[in-house]
């Protein structure tokens, strides 16, 4: 570990600047603070530092520019945001500048101790990295007289690297490699590729540059190749012949390296340019009715016609919810994407909770001359988990039982344990879902074609959140419909045995 670590607060809460100080300090911790971004960019040029604890929001200096000035004095210096404003955006902005994590605001002692305690043990990584780069490109200079000290820094290489001879026997493999392609210990030198590197598209990438007779006469060629589909692995894989005659291939070194997290970062961001097109999308329509109607009424238009001004502003009202919702339920979905929304895990009850959302859509109910009806025990376990959260999934559900159904039809919330899983049921006599559909209504902005129900609000983001919140409380959601006939939610939920 770091001896006396340096750490640097930049935060212009003074209350934030005092519980960072004294708390890291406690644990030996050497911690000095700035209040603002130009006072931290100058304790920076004039000391080294191991972490940063970094305010993303922030007067005259915002905490971005302070981080694309840091890294420009100490690449490998380890920067965490302390923000009470973090989104998928900024996530994605920042992590491409070099943010290592997130503490969001507020946070508790441990938590602080946490984070930065991890943020130190990567930054000895990456010192420790560093260093070992140095002194293999130092030592690569003495390789064909020190064959020694060529085993230890392949050995202490972050990549994994494996050599194989022209009869497609390994000939060197590093613990790097034999940790990255899950080989057991200790790794054959020896041994035929064929089946022992446990992936099928990199044996035959081998087997193909061996048999290649142009190979010989290129420097070197990388791939990406898919090493576990269920995980999400992605390596990439750098190939170069190794020539001990001038015009023959003696055998095939490879550089492995785990780009995994590079993969799933483009993808996150992918996802989220496709979710700005489609919020932009689903923002414009209500925008440009509430403004039609407004023009038509200041433009006086409709002026002797009070019935028709109080129709058009009542429909402006309505869009206006529409636009409300939406942005709730966007700020939902980020506080998921952020690990924000399940925080607060406790042992919840769920019987009155139901009730309780039953009793507060009442009226909605009611409008619709609805009967709801309970079939829940007295004595249902407990579920771990965060009340917020799942007062969310179940009133969303709740609410689609009402508004999606026929005029004096029913509601039953109805509670069972199955195995290990409490099932919570919200069965309707509503318009039904067709066959076709109950595959993608749980998707981001998805409504139903089914005209019937066109004219209902609705974001198309409330299922999707709810099968997010019961799979972060390691439950899942099923759905039966008939089309005109009613629609039946099942949400399963491990129980707390207490």
């Amino acid at each position: 570990m770091i001896e006396n670590p340096k750490i640097l607060v930049i935060d212009d809460d003074s209350v934030i600047r005092l519980a960072c100080e004294k708390t890291l300090r406690s644990i030996g911790y050497s911690v000095e603070t700035a209040e603002n971004g130009k006072m931290g960019l100058e304790k920076v040029k004039a000391k080294n530092y191991d972490l940063i604890l970094l305010d993303l929001m922030m007067p005259e200096m915002s905490g971005t520019q302070v981080l694309e000035q840091v890294k420009e004095y100490d690449e490998n210096i380890i920067v965490i945001i302390i923000t009470g404003f973090a989104t998928i955006e900024s996530a994605v902005d920042t992590l491409r500048k070099g943010v290592y994590d997130y503490i969001p605001k507020p946070f508790t002692p441990d938590e602080l101790r946490n984070v930065v305690r991890k943020g130190l043990e990567r930054r000895e990584l990456l010192l420790r990295a560093e260093r070992l780069r140095r002194e293999r490109e130092r030592s690569l200079l003495k390789l064909a007289a020190q064959k020694s000290r060529m085993t230890t820094i392949i050995n202490c290489m972050g990549e994994g690297l494996i050599a194989v001879d022209k009869d497609a026997k390994l000939s060197l493999i590093n613990p790097v490699a034999c940790k990255l392609l899950e080989l057991k210990e200790p790794c054959q030198v020896g041994k035929e590729i064929r089946s022992y590197l446990n992936n099928s598209a990199l044996e035959n990438l081998i087997y193909e540059k061996l048999r290649d007779e142009n190979f010989i006469f290129e420097e070197f060629i990388t791939r990406e190749i898919e090493f576990d589909n269920s995980k999400n692995k992605v390596f990439s894989i750098t190939l170069a012949p190794i020539k001990e005659k001038k015009d023959e291939i003696s055998g095939v070194a490879l550089v492995l390296r785990d780009i995994s997290e590079e993969k799933k970062l483009e993808r996150m961001k992918a996802d989220f340019q496709k979710l700005v097109s489609v919020v932009a999308h689903e923002l414009k329509a209500p925008i440009n009715t509430i403004e039609g109607y407004l023009d038509i009424i200041i433009k006086g238009f409709v002026k002797d016609k009070p019935e028709k001004q109080m129709d058009y502003l009542v429909r402006s009202r309505d869009k206006a919810e529409t636009l409300r919702n939406l942005i709730q339920d966007l700020l939902s979905l980020t506080s998921i994407e952020s690990g924000r929304l399940t925080r607060q895990v406790e042992p919840v009850g769920l019987k009155q909770l139901l009730v309780d959302i039953s009793t507060f859509m009442e009226n909605d109910a009611q409008k619709k001359q609805l009967k709801i009806s309970h079939v829940i025990p007295e004595n249902l376990p407990m579920i771990m988990g965060d009340k917020n959260a799942l007062t969310y999934l179940f009133s969303n559900l709740m609410s689609n039982a009402i508004k999606y159904n026929k005029d004096r039809g029913e509601v039953t919330i109805k509670a069972e344990i199955q195995a290990d899983h409490l099932m919570i049921s919200f069965i309707d006599t509503g318009y039904g879902i067709a066959e076709d559909e109950l595959e993608k209504i749980f998707n981001e902005f998805y409504r139903s074609k089914n005209q019937a129900i066109q004219k209902i609000p609705g974001t198309g983001l409330g299922l999707n959140i709810t099968k997010r919140i019961a799979e972060l409380h390691n439950g899942y959601i099923k759905v039966r419909s008939k089309l005109n006939e009613g629609s039946q939610f099942d949400v399963y939920l491990p129980v707390e045995r207490l």
